[in-house]
């Protein structure tokens, strides 16, 4: 029974000594892990994996998120004192919003990125097409006309015959109180007709003012043409070529360079302000993974979305802040040499498909080193062209010339011509109604009335 007892009190000794080991264990890492620009929350220590999960990372200021590390904890002498040094051989962070990252500002990157200006060949997206404002223009009035007509066979002409058979019955009337009514009756049929009319008239008019007000945008498209053709025709110029690099590929120049330097940057903060040292950084599933401590960068892999053609490779290798960037995708390349806040420089090859059309080569590889201070952006045409090739590039300017213009031109004027189409058959249908007005005025002149023929009621009768 003593035995059994004394058993007991061991057991639980040692399980409030383990869970004590547990706690302490945990404040201690915090306290070790923990520098004036970095610091785990909630970090919690596992002794069997010697893995250590926390809730939030905060960086500079800036919160990562959740994630875990493996640790490993090695004694060390520094100034002739003896104390525990800490190492990360993995830390992955689970949670990281890159976007915000990307959007953060650095004057420095930010000021490249902005310098990187892709030209505008095209019309703002916003812009309607010209063929897309005929197409609406055309719909629109052939549904007013059907409805006009509509109105004029189904409700004007059948009110007409019957405001016609009023005024006979008014003449066939002698009593002048039954007269008196019938008048009334005359016109308060005519009211509502004549506000119909007016109605449906003004539904025409405001179709044709709409256009009047919108017909520039086939100006606007044109002239729109004739500045994307002069640009296209300096783009084909043999010392322009290279420009295409930016033409195609512009955004993606500037929306991957940010990316790649505020996530290196984020990456080296990692390394540098963390009390500890890290082997490897892992962010977001793979999305970045760096192989680092605070001496060097000897490997970064940054996945920029889905597919081979946003897959990014980076090899950093740390020359006094100097990092060399490699970036691949299907038809671009770019190698970069960063050195932090001074200078970039950046060699961008890009193959253009089927821009050529001879000899059995398509396609072309389009050169430009760009050389950046902080201050200003110098961009530098590497494009080596061959003899055929300055041939062929020469043709093809004079064949744009030649025919490009008058296509244009040519559209402007069928355009032109459709749209005046438009308004002359809307304004056929607004005379109609209003030739329809005046000869209900007509109808309303009782005094005079006649046994003359209608022409509008004989028309409604033959209908």
């Amino acid at each position: 029974m003593k035995f059994l007892k004394f058993l007991l009190i061991t057991v639980i000794t040692l399980l409030v000594v383990f869970i004590g080991m547990v706690v302490f264990s945990n404040k201690i890492l915090t306290e070790l892990t923990k520098s004036k620009d970095s610091e785990f929350e909630n970090l919690k220590f596992s002794i069997a994996t010697r893995e250590v999960k926390f809730d939030n990372y905060v960086l500079n200021g800036e919160n990562l998120g959740k994630g875990t590390a493996k640790i490993n904890i090695k004694k060390t002498l520094e100034n002739g004192i003896l104390s525990n040094k800490v190492y990360f051989s993995n830390l992955t962070l689970e949670d990281v919003d890159l976007d915000a990252i990307n959007a953060n500002s650095d004057k420095f990157i930010d000021s490249y990125v902005d310098s990187l200006e892709v030209p505008q060949t095209e019309l703002e997206k916003a812009q309607v097409k010209s063929a897309d404002f005929l197409l609406d223009k055309e719909s629109k009035k052939a549904q007013l006309i059907m409805d006009t007509d509509g109105m004029i066979t189904s409700k004007i002409t059948p009110a007409i015959v019957n405001i016609d058979k009023l005024k006979k019955e008014f003449t066939e009337i002698k009593d002048f109180s039954s007269k008196a009514s019938k008048v009334k009756e005359i016109n308060d049929s005519i009211k509502p007709l004549s506000k119909q009319i007016f109605d449906q008239k003004k539904q025409l008019q405001d179709l044709v003012m709409n256009i009047e007000n919108e017909r520039d945008i086939m100006l606007e498209n044109t002239s729109g043409d004739l500045r994307h053709l002069d640009v296209e025709l300096k783009m084909n110029d043999i010392a322009n070529v290279g420009n295409y690099v930016f033409v195609d590929k512009g955004q993606e120049i500037k929306e991957n360079t940010n990316k790649l330097l505020k996530e290196l940057k984020i990456i080296r903060s990692i390394s540098k302000l963390s009390k500890q040292d890290i082997s490897e950084v892992t962010i977001n599933k793979n999305q970045v993974v760096a192989k680092t401590n605070k001496q060097k960068l000897d490997d970064i892999i940054i996945n920029l979305g889905k597919g081979a053609e946003s897959r990014v490779q980076v090899s950093v290798v740390n020359a006094k802040e100097v990092y060399n960037i490699n970036y691949k995708n299907t038809d671009l390349v770019m190698n970069m040499i960063y050195k932090e806040s001074e200078k970039i420089e950046s060699e961008i090859k890009y193959i253009k498909a089927n821009f050529l059309s001879k000899d059995g080569n398509k396609d072309m590889s389009l050169d430009q080193k760009l050389i950046f201070d902080g201050q200003k952006l110098v961009k530098e045409n590497k494009t080596a062209l061959t003899e055929p090739q300055k041939l062929e590039i020469t043709e093809k300017i004079k064949t744009l010339t030649e025919t490009r213009y008058n296509e244009i031109v040519s559209n402007y004027s069928d355009q032109t011509l459709k749209i005046e189409e438009i308004l002359k058959s809307l304004q056929t249908k607004i005379t109609e109604l209003d030739n329809l007005y005046f000869n209900l005025l007509k109808l309303q002149g009782v005094s005079a009335v006649t046994q003359e023929t209608n022409p509008i009621v004989e028309a409604g009768k033959a209908k």
